[in-house]
This record gives structure tokens, C-alpha cells and sequence, in this order.
């Protein structure tokens, strides 16, 4: 009876484990496609042509040579990776900073009292660190004679929303 009693709950425990599904019991599934950010999309190809480039000029025509650990392989692409954010970071922001005097109204009003502001001549160099790298630029600044307050126009202070 015990017997009985035991085959009938690994039957229905089975018959539960096979309806529960890949995903619940942790098993791997099939690898999906990463989203692409719309502003990448139309260069994908173009990146796909960088890559083979970078591949031949470190690696030569023949590609990895044989024996390579996948470590020194990742090592290789962790630092173009970073080689090429902190580049893309620097030349974005420089040509946004040369192009302030076009900057959209809420960027030309003080954070702080939404009041006129003065463009101030020299920029000043400006050094973030972010997700993707460091980031290096002059940033144009302004003042604003109200709050008598230097700022960059491209932040909006924390608590301040621009009017």
C-alpha cells in the first residue's frame, strides 16, 4: 500500500514538474536579440564593419589565434569598449558645448528663477564620470546676476524645474 501510495505521487509530480514550464524550473532558454536604441539602429551595419576591421588589425586575417583564453579575448574588448565610450562621450559633449549659443530656451534661464542669464566667454573644463567612461569637455557657462549664481546650462539644479 505504501508502494502504491508513493508511485502515485511521483506520477503526479511528474506530471506537475512537466507542465511547469522551462522558465520556472531555471533552465536555459533560447538567447534573444538585444534591443537596439533607435540612434544606433541605422549605424548597426557600419559598427558590424568596425568590429571585422578592429578584429583584422589586432588579430590579423586569420582572426584569434588558437590557444587564446576567453579572458585575454574579453580583456581585448572590454578595453576598445572603454576606448571607444570615453571618445563618443568626449566628441559628442565638445560639439554640444560649441554649439551653446543655440541651445533651446529652457537651457538660456537660470535653473533657480527662470531669469535671463549672461554667457560668461571661457569655458571651463569639466570632468564626469558616468556609466560609460570618463567624460572631458569645456563647457560653456553662465551667470545669472539674480541668484548671483555660475552655472552650466546643460544641469538643471536638483528641486528646480526649468519654466
Amino acid at each position: 500500500m505504501k508502494a502504491m501510495w508513493f508511485g502515485m505521487i511521483v506520477d503526479e509530480l511528474a506530471l506537475f514538474t512537466s507542465n511547469i514550464g522551462r522558465n520556472l524550473l531555471k533552465e536555459p532558454g533560447m538567447a534573444r536579440k538585444k534591443k537596439v536604441p533607435a540612434a544606433v539602429e541605422p549605424v548597426q551595419a557600419y559598427i558590424e564593419g568596425v568590429a571585422k576591421n578592429l578584429v583584422d588589425r589586432i588579430y590579423g586575417p586569420e582572426g584569434l589565434p588558437w590557444g587564446t583564453k576567453l579572458t585575454e579575448l574579453e580583456d581585448v574588448v572590454i578595453a576598445v569598449r572603454d576606448a571607444l565610450s570615453e571618445k563618443m562621450l568626449a566628441q559628442a559633449l565638445e560639439r554640444q558645448a560649441q554649439t551653446a549659443e543655440q541651445r533651446p530656451e529652457p537651457f538660456q534661464k537660470c535653473s533657480g528663477c527662470a531669469g535671463p542669464v549672461e554667457d560668461r566667454p571661457d569655458p571651463e573644463p569639466r570632468n564626469v564620470q558616468t556609466r560609460a567612461g570618463e567624460a572631458e569637455w569645456d563647457e560653456p557657462h553662465c551667470y545669472c546676476r539674480k541668484c548671483r549664481q555660475a552655472f552650466f546650462p546643460s544641469e538643471q539644479e536638483p528641486g528646480h524645474r526649468s519654466r
